[in-house]
């Protein structure tokens, strides 16, 4: 018999954590009998150190008003 994982994500928290979350969803599944494969396996790995890679915070950038 199998059971539902449930990852509870909030709208706020993904840009923060993506990668956590990616390698959270990777891991449930290949505890549940996914096999991805090597090509799977790979892209999976990159996309989780490409996340892990960009900026967790960008500051806005400030423009100068226009005027007409």
């Amino acid at each position: 018999m199998r059971f539902w994982r449930v990852i509870a994500v909030r709208r706020d928290v993904i840009p923060a954590q993506i990668a956590d979350l990616l390698h959270q969803v990777a891991d449930t599944l290949i505890e549940q009998g996914w096999q991805p494969g090597p090509r799977g396996t790979t892209r999976i790995l990159s996309r989780i150190r490409a996340a892990r890679r960009k900026p967790r915070y960008r500051k806005p950038r400030y423009r100068e008003p226009r005027y007409r």
